[in-house]
């Protein structure tokens, strides 16, 4: 017996029939290989009816998506074809779906055509409307994580992406010892005003007063 998982397998046989609660249903017996390296056929069924009107329908959506993926297009056929023509889908490779429960003590097998699963498009388009709908004014436009990624990576303001900030020299210690500036200065650097230090660009005026008085007290002596 084939353990719980999925497979595929080739039919190799189909029909329809009646259920022992008198309902419809097309079947299909699928080979399908085993690890050991033989073979196991298994029955999958799809009913045309359920207990009420709704589940009919769903049935009913099942049972032609079974169809269809078996290689039946009920389109163009008609289900009386399955039993009339016992070949028509032989040899078809189809994904089965195989699982086991308890009943009445006993281990049972459930095999089925394994449907793609998902929401269908008319219930996502609904739902999807639904959830827009249902926006907070009060709701970030963002999650936190996202906004906290994006502000991470952001430059710094009057900063060209990806460009490093500029450091400020450190002081040499002991006290109000004003930074030596020489070394910037051969670089380019400026040396800031209003903090204590001198600044550089007047030196030419100070030399020029230094020279001044000197030429005048040169003169009166």
């Amino acid at each position: 017996m084939a353990d719980d998982g999925n497979y595929s397998g080739a039919i190799n046989g189909h029909g329809t029939d009646m259920s022992g609660t008198n309902k419809p249903l097309v079947w299909f017996d699928v080979a399908i290989p085993l690890p050991d390296g033989g073979a196991e056929t298994v029955r999958c069924r799809s009913y045309l009816a359920g207990g009420d009107e709704q589940k009919t329908d769903t049935a009913i959506r099942m049972a032609r998506a079974t169809l269809k993926l078996c290689g039946f297009d009920p389109d163009v056929r008609g289900l009386c074809e399955l039993d009339e023509t016992p070949d028509l889908l032989v040899g078809n490779v189809v994904p089965v779906r195989i699982s086991h429960r308890e009943y009445q003590g006993r281990l049972v097998q459930n095999a089925d055509i394994a449907l793609p699963r998902g929401v269908p498009k008319k219930v996502g388009d609904d739902l999807t409307a639904r959830l827009r709908a249902a926006k907070s004014k009060d709701e970030p436009t963002t999650s936190p994580k996202a906004a906290a990624g994006t502000e991470s990576r952001s430059p710094s303001h009057g900063a060209l992406p990806g460009a490093t900030p500029p450091r400020a020299p450190a002081a040499p210690s002991g006290g109000n010892a004003k930074y030596d500036w020489s070394a910037e200065e051969s670089r380019g650097a400026v040396a800031p005003k209003g903090d204590g230090g001198s600044d550089l660009s007047d030196i030419p005026f100070v030399l020029f007063l230094v020279a001044s008085i000197g030429i005048g007290l040169s003169t009166i002596i």
